[in-house]
């Protein structure tokens, strides 16, 4: 995090910028992605500027899909609209995606444990035992019978916010990989090949066609052949 002088300053410069209008949000957002890379939570950033965690991460997700190409840039307004999307999207698939892998825990739990899955308590509470693989730890172990306790202490219990979570951070490694490459070809001056990169990481990051059309439209027209070849859907 900042120094409380240089935050409070920023605070006051994001605050300042995002009351001005659209043509002050790419800045905002700017300050807010240099916040949260200097260590400040989203929590914490949200509460100092007023806005919501889901705002904040919004923001810093324009400016990490955009700051590096000015150039590019579409409207802030649909920037942030694209991210709203996308981020509804990737919530659906987080949740399709623990879905499936809980389900297959419990067929594994379930016949490790010999079909003793519920205490108790959870047999005269009528707990159905797929529903414990959500919810609290607390509540899934006071309903959970030893053997499935014990089985959890081995396997694990991933929850639907820790499959989101570790599914944020890969894809978050993932599109900061693709950034860092196109970077270092941008420097080295091999255009070609960075807008590659630029085209990767977009469908890496947001899977924003409109973003990644927007960047090819804007390359050579045998840069862009090259590259429609390669990545095989591009319109």
């Amino acid at each position: 995090m900042t120094g409380d002088g240089a935050f409070t300053t920023r605070v006051r410069q994001i605050i300042e910028h995002e009351a001005a209008g659209d043509g002050h949000q790419w800045e905002a957002a700017r300050l807010i992605a240099a916040e949260l890379g200097d260590g400040t939570s989203q929590r914490h950033l949200a509460t100092a500027i007023g806005k919501s965690q889901t705002h904040v991460s919004l923001m810093a997700a324009c400016w990490r899909q955009w700051g590096d190409y000015p150039g590019n840039r579409p409207p802030f307004c649909e920037a942030y609209r694209e991210s709203k999307n996308t981020a509804r999207r990737r919530e659906t698939r987080d949740h399709e995606g623990w879905r499936l892998g809980a389900e297959a825990a419990y067929l594994r739990a379930e016949a490790d444990c010999r079909g003793h899955m519920l205490s108790r308590l959870g047999e005269a509470r009528r707990i159905d035992p797929a529903a414990l693989w959500a919810g609290s730890e607390v509540l899934a172990r006071k309903y959970a019978s030893p053997e499935l306790c014990r089985w959890w202490d081995e396997h694990g219990r991933v929850t639907v916010g820790d499959y989101a979570t570790q599914a944020a951070r890969d894809r978050a490694a993932e599109a900061e990989a693709w950034h860092g490459q196109d970077r270092a070809y941008r420097e080295s001056g091999r255009t070609g090949v960075a807008v590659l990169f630029t085209l990767r990481a977009h469908v890496a990051e947001l899977r924003t066609v409109r973003g990644v059309c927007a960047t090819l439209r804007a390359m050579p027209a045998d840069d862009q052949e090259k590259i429609r070849a390669e990545m095989g859907w591009l319109p």
